[in-house]
């Protein structure tokens, strides 16, 4: 297709109007892109930090070794966005200095991509026949209206609106002429925004798949379905079958199945209403509430694309399946067709559906691959576009030749401008200043440190998330920020890590690692390494959090103080502390034992007399796993399980008791075992309380041999009534889950057991 001198006007003008939008949108960037980051804390300030420390430090271009020590993770999930990672660092192998550009590659690569993004939008709307003065405008409004942009402050490698309208436009191409040559340079962009994030090679197949499903039954072109499918492949499957044979070399237990898959979802009100526009605002005010999505199901497509959607269902009920939903006559109108009904699959499918429709849930087991892309939600960026695309393509058509298509396309322009102009003033684009990361200011400038004393860092609070079974919240963006910084300026690793889809066997040994002292650290055996660690402490909230100093507390006792500023305190901590403190814990702990003070009640000891219990060691189940003694506790996931029903021995209305018992979390998706608790009259079974949580919420140890040991608080409302803990977990099906040493006491109890071979304190098993 030959383009005219109006397509270049409108190319030129669309890439100044972009440009000129984004210099007033981030001010901050010209100056500062170098220097300064986006978002300080959190998932925004983990992926800068991942980058900078891969380009800085790591050996290899596939590996990423800033988290997780010793293990690492690779680059795709560690979130190194190796397409700009290795990049940088490959050129700084030539060019040795190169990578004091990192940072500004970095935050320059969003706006970059927002660029492309007006660019290839104005080539699709030029390319379907619509002039420069209506697609010049609509081509940036979009851009700056795109879903992709609210990432921007936080999940940087999916704040690429180009993704899309790049593949957009080869599919239009290819659909003009069908060659090999299109769907090669199709294959080049997945497996280059594939390097951005991998949830674009899900993004990408699904849309290029459900556009050739449309447009094989739309045209009826049966015979042609083998080369389709050819096509189809080099496409996708070819990139796909690349990128993640080069994922494959890391560790085989990764989780099949993440959290959130039928929660990270779009819904119908995130795709077609906005409280950040006045008149939705004023619906939710003043006519119905509007339910507020989750915000990775965010796509709002616009008041133009929504009336046109009432519309095609207007016509669709008037001429009864008879006519097509909307007519753009021209060479284009198929491609439209079968790409609009590509997205409205797409975006049902972004809906959860089918596999939340009820009865259907286990469809998921079948899903294979398409597990992993948890956050179904994000797929509905794909009817953003398209809805776009074919709304306003099918009113330039209906109006052409009109007297009044001049001012019906102004005004469809000037409220997509100004819907525009309100989503995209949400997110919080500013640089901030980071003071570790000015001249002078960063810790290789701290007199006296001497950082290649020791291995590795660790922090307080700990943080882990990514493994989809254990989880440790403790990111309070402070301690995440200093320790991960210290790493990039230092190259000493974290054995913290906010990683994706981590090992389940390397996460236990890290959570076991940082657990109160129970059993010598496992990740020892591992470590070739015998220097110390540095521990980076929040001090604020180990003072002031009482569940972060039980939980981390015992990580600085006998540490050596090294800096403190503020909040922030660095300790030195020799791998001997370990062994060290959990002797000293024993050793205590044996003596409190023999203490003359006790009460003893049948082989057990409380420092309480008044102190009551109940324990159920399941010795008398015969199981495959089995924590202590005998037997253990087993049972089908799916199935709901009530291990403890009764009425607590002398139970007193209003006293804090406590829940604690050992589940087996060895076995992925086993630590996401439901636990509900209820409080009911067992005469009338009227339910007092009610209260619902997970294991990894609740775990406290961690047993190097998988088991981890919960811990739940609760208070009785009456004497009379009865106490009743159901465990469950459908994700695992038919498959079991394992329980063992089931015990109800006062929260405050110290209670002890002296046998010939072990200590027990509180639920805890220490061998003499």
């Amino acid at each position: 297709m030959r383009q005219n001198r109006s397509f270049y006007i409108g190319l030129v003008l669309t890439s100044v109007l972009a440009a000129l939008l984004l210099w007033q949108r981030l001010p901050d960037f010209p100056r500062h892109a170098h220097e300064r980051v986006i978002e300080p804390y959190g998932d925004g300030f983990k992926a800068i930090a991942a980058y900078l420390y891969h380009i800085a430090h790591d050996s290899t271009l596939t590996w990423y070794q800033g988290m997780n020590y010793p293990y690492g993770e690779h680059v795709i999930p560690a979130d190194t966005q190796p397409l700009l990672s290795n990049a940088v660092k490959l050129i700084d192998h030539w060019r040795p200095g190169f990578s004091r550009y990192a940072l500004g590659i970095f935050n320059w690569s969003m706006p970059l991509g927002m660029w492309i993004c007006a660019l290839f939008l104005y080539l699709i709307l030029a390319r379907l026949g619509l002039p420069w003065p209506y697609s010049v405008p609509i081509a940036v409004a979009l851009t700056f209206m795109a879903p992709q942009f609210q990432r921007m402050n936080a999940h940087f490698g999916l704040a690429h609106p180009e993704v899309l309208p790049v593949l957009l436009y080869l599919l239009l191409r290819f659909d003009e002429k069908p060659s090999w040559g299109v769907s090669a340079w199709i294959a080049l962009s997945v497996a280059i925004f594939a390097q951005l994030h991998f949830y674009y090679v899900a993004i990408m197949g699904m849309t290029a798949g459900a556009y050739f499903l449309c447009r094989t039954v739309q045209r009826r072109e049966w015979q042609r379905i083998p080369l389709w499918l050819g096509n189809l492949g080099v496409q996708v499957l070819l990139p796909a079958a690349v990128f993640f044979t080069w994922m494959s070399g890391g560790p085989t237990d990764r989780t099949v199945q993440p959290v959130g898959f039928f929660n990270y979802k779009a819904i119908w009100e995130s795709v077609f209403t906005s409280l950040e526009q006045p008149w939705w605002r004023w619906i939710h005010t003043h006519v119905i509430k509007i339910e507020q999505p989750d915000y990775e199901g965010f796509a709002y497509v616009g008041l133009s694309v929504g009336i046109a959607v009432l519309i095609m269902l207007y016509r669709l009920g008037k001429w009864r399946f008879r006519r097509p939903v909307f007519e753009v006559p021209g060479p284009y109108e198929a491609w439209l067709k079968a790409i609009f009904w590509a997205a409205v699959l797409i975006l049902i499918f972004s809906f959860g559906h089918p596999f939340n429709i009820p009865g259907l849930e286990g469809l998921l087991a079948w899903a294979g691959p398409l597990r992993q892309f948890r956050s179904i939600g994000r797929f509905a960026w794909v009817f953003f576009y398209v809805g776009n695309i074919v709304a306003i393509m099918w009113l330039y058509s209906a109006t052409k030749g009109r007297k009044f298509q001049p001012m019906m396309m102004t005004a469809a322009i000037l409220l997509l401008a100004y819907e525009a102009r309100n989503i995209n003033r949400v997110p919080d684009l500013r640089l901030d200043e980071i003071e570790e990361m000015q001249l002078g200011h960063a810790f290789t400038d701290l007199p006296g440190m001497d950082y290649s004393r020791y291995q590795a860092i660790l922090t307080v609070p700990y943080f882990n998330i990514g493994s989809d079974n254990l989880g440790a919240f403790g990111n309070d963006g402070f301690t995440l920020q200093k320790s991960l910084l210290l790493g990039v300026q230092t190259g000493l690793p974290t054995t913290s890590a906010m990683l994706t889809r981590t090992s389940l066997g390397q996460t236990l040994k890290q959570f076991q690692l940082v657990s109160e002292p129970y059993r010598p650290p496992v990740l020892f055996d591992e470590l070739a390494d015998k220097r110390p660690f540095l521990v980076v402490v929040n001090a604020a909230k180990l003072e002031e959090d009482a569940q972060v100093k039980r939980l981390y507390g015992h990580l600085i006792e006998g540490a050596r103080l090294l800096y403190e500023k503020d909040i922030l305190r660095i300790y030195e901590s020799p791998m001997e502390l370990f062994q060290q403190r959990l002797d000293e814990h024993h050793a205590r702990l044996l003596a409190e034992a023999q203490h003359d003070s006790l009460h003893r009640r049948g082989s057990f000891s409380f420092d309480n007399p008044n102190y009551t219990f109940d324990y159920i060691s399941f010795d008398s189940l015969p199981s495959k796993r089995v924590y202590q003694g005998a037997g253990a506790w087993w049972g089908q996931g799916k199935k709901r399980h009530a291990l403890y029903d009764k009425t607590i021995p002398k139970q007193w209305p209003g006293a804090s008791y406590q829940l604690s018992a050992w589940v087996y979390a060895g076995d992925d998706l086993a630590a996401r075992t439901r636990l509900d608790f209820e409080e009911y009259n067992p005469t009338t079974g009227e339910v007092l309380q009610r209260q619902t949580t997970w294991m990894f919420f609740i775990y406290t140890l961690v047993d190097p041999s998988g088991w981890i040991l919960i811990e739940f608080p609760f208070r009785p409302q009456a004497a009379d009534t009865r106490i009743r803990f159901t465990f469950s977990n459908k994700e695992l099906g038919r498959a079991p889950f394992y329980v063992d040493e089931l015990l109800v006491k006062d929260e405050s109890a110290k209670m002890y057991r002296l046998d010939k071979s072990f200590l027990w304190y509180n639920n805890r098993w220490f061998p003499l």
